[in-house]
């Protein structure tokens, strides 16, 4: 019997490899999202990393209709959804001024358990500070982390952890 459970364990990551079918999902028990930011001339770029799964409730939670509308489980919600969401809890302030993020695309990260959703924000003239707040998903769980990397044009980098939803962060350059 315990040459079996690890033969049989084998056989499903063999089957879900070739197949291109997901045979194991299992939950994830940590809740955390990341975000990169990189300042290049003339834009920022944005990338989030969400897990579609947390993703999916929060939708849920904050719409009055059912998200996912399908059978698949890890299905990629609509862009302009995705969008809205990202915006209502997610900001960006050059020198103090608000930004408008422009969100442009959404895929799927390379395992398909998490959403890659990509933006920009356009700015022209020198940064002096960027501050940050990002409450994604905070409103789902208690225990939720952000990440913010932050990677500058002249190769410098730094990271934010935000742990509750009010927190912001400002990084002086």
């Amino acid at each position: 019997m315990k040459i079996m459970f690890p033969f049989m364990v084998f056989l499903l990551i063999a089957f879900q490899a070739m197949s291109g079918v997901r045979v194991l999902a299992p939950e994830h028990a940590i809740h955390i999202s990341k975000c990169i930011v990189e300042v290049k001339p003339g834009a920022i770029q944005l990338r989030f990393h969400i897990w579609l799964d947390d993703l999916h409730k929060a939708l849920n939670y904050n719409s009055q209709q059912t998200v996912s509308g399908s059978s698949k489980k890890h299905e990629l919600p609509a862009k302009d959804l995705v969008s809205n969401y990202i915006k209502a809890h997610f900001s960006l302030k050059i020198n103090g001024h608000s930004t408008q993020l422009n969100l442009t695309e959404n895929s799927y990260s390379e395992d398909q358990l998490a959403i890659w959703a990509t933006g920009k924000v356009d700015f022209n003239g020198d940064i002096n500070s960027i501050s940050v707040l990002n409450n994604i998903l905070m409103e789902i769980y208690d225990d939720q982390k952000n990440i913010v990397q932050i990677k500058l044009s002249d190769g410098a980098q730094g990271y934010f952890i935000f742990e509750s939803p009010s927190q912001e962060e400002r990084l002086n350059l």
